[in-house]
């Protein structure tokens, strides 16, 4: 499934979310709850251990805003990823084209490796500096041979062509869209916690979500009739001040 299919799977997952909202029984009366002795509601809710970020009980329609704003907040992140899109041939045969990707940094540096078929693609960034390696396949296939070891102008389309991988919070944004999380499920200890993604009115996903300090993902699940896809972040923040090569080492342009 490429990252253009997750974001229209999960926009249409908000439309499905509202949807549901909107039906059921009226709006209860406001007040003091009638299961609940009178007076036990004006009693002070048990304050979460200081280490809990609390993201479980954070508005849904606020829950990715406030992811993101973890991810923007991070120095650095390891993330590997392995997608899957499904088409079904006019013959009925299933054709499942796998993708795979690496990326290592922040959303201003970092080095990335994105594999599928018989292709490579190397990517690293530096600032406002751009580079990108592709192996032969892919670079036949762009009709682009000096995409092989190529310094990335700003106007460069293969720029946009990659945006989707520049950093952590372009991957999620991608992903996750304008989507609404909900179903939040705590781990035993509160170390993480388990949001649903929903699309079409189905859960189609998780998003696994650290409890603990910053609200950064650390898993994410989703899978449909048009493919799937398994992201999982690790090492939140564990460089400061992370380097890449950028053009440093590879072609000028």
């Amino acid at each position: 499934m490429t990252t253009r299919r997750f974001a229209a799977l999960v926009a249409a997952g908000v439309a499905g979310a509202l949807g549901l909202a909107g039906c059921g029984a009226d709006a209860p009366v406001t007040g003091v709850s009638p299961s609940v002795p009178v007076g036990l509601d004006a009693l002070p809710v048990t304050p979460l251990p200081a280490e809990r970020n609390g993201i479980e009980v954070v508005p849904a329609a606020a829950v990715p805003a406030a992811i993101l704003d973890a991810v923007a907040a991070q120095t650095s992140v390891e993330v590997t990823g392995a997608l899957e899109r499904t088409a079904t041939q006019e013959d009925g045969s299933v054709e499942r084209t796998p993708l795979a990707f690496t990326l290592s940094g922040s959303d201003v540096a970092y080095d990335a490796t994105v594999t599928w078929d018989d292709a490579t693609v190397a990517l690293s960034r530096d600032g406002e500096s751009w580079w990108l390696g592709a192996d032969a396949p892919y670079a036949d296939a762009l009709g682009r041979p000096d995409s092989v070891d190529l310094c990335l102008a700003e106007d460069d389309p293969l720029r946009e062509r990659w945006e989707w991988l520049d950093g952590a919070d372009a991957l999620l944004g991608t992903v996750l869209g304008e989507a609404l999380l909900g179903g939040a499920e705590v781990s035993a200890g509160g170390a993480i916690v388990t949001f649903q993604v929903v699309a079409g009115g189905a859960v189609v996903g998780e998003l696994d979500v650290s409890g603990v300090g910053d609200p950064v993902p650390l898993l994410l699940t989703v899978d449909d009739p048009s493919g799937s896809a398994e992201v999982e972040f690790s090492e939140w923040s564990a460089v400061a001040d992370p380097s890449a090569r950028g053009c440093g080492g590879g072609a000028t342009q």
